[in-house]
């Protein structure tokens, strides 16, 4: 299989280029299928998105869900979703809060250092999203974390 060329080279893998500096707004590209994230401007507060030419291929992700004894699912718990895929990772617990101590251990700890990523974290009470938020780790080439909270913070 060769590799398409036009008469300045390869093709540009993506067609177009996009900046925001909302986590939220990056969500949505994201979740739209159309975007993939390449990383985040020096300024620390711009995300930057190709819109591919070529569709991505398939890629797929497990997910897992945690009942602690006596919990009841769906009532109380933390949600992580990532983009692009519909599985979500539940952790129920038993108390509204037992949740929200998940919620917040969640929100600190979830996600590799130095790489990458970014979730959805939801707190579930009463069978509601209570709370949410969108938690972007930035490369290991950048300070800290973004989240929509702090990353208005930094604005």
């Amino acid at each position: 299989m060769g590799v398409e060329r036009s008469i300045y080279g390869s093709e540009p893998v993506y067609e177009r280029l996009s900046f925001c500096r909302s986590a939220d707004t990056l969500w949505a590209k994201l979740v739209s299928g159309g975007w993939d994230w390449l990383g985040v401007k020096s300024d620390d507060r711009t995300f930057i998105l190709g819109a591919p030419s070529r569709p991505s291929g398939l890629a797929l992700m497990a997910a897992g869900t945690v009942i602690s004894k006596d919990a009841v699912a769906r009532d109380f718990g933390v949600r992580i979703r990532v983009p692009r895929f519909t599985p979500t990772s539940d952790t129920w617990c038993r108390t509204e809060d037992e949740a929200r101590q998940e919620y917040r251990r969640t929100l600190e700890t979830l996600g590799e250092p130095g790489k990458p990523a970014l979730f959805r974290v939801e707190l579930i009470v009463n069978r509601q999203i209570a709370e949410e938020e969108t938690l972007v780790r930035t490369p290991s080439t950048y300070e800290g974390e973004l989240t929509n909270r702090n990353y208005r913070e930094r604005q």
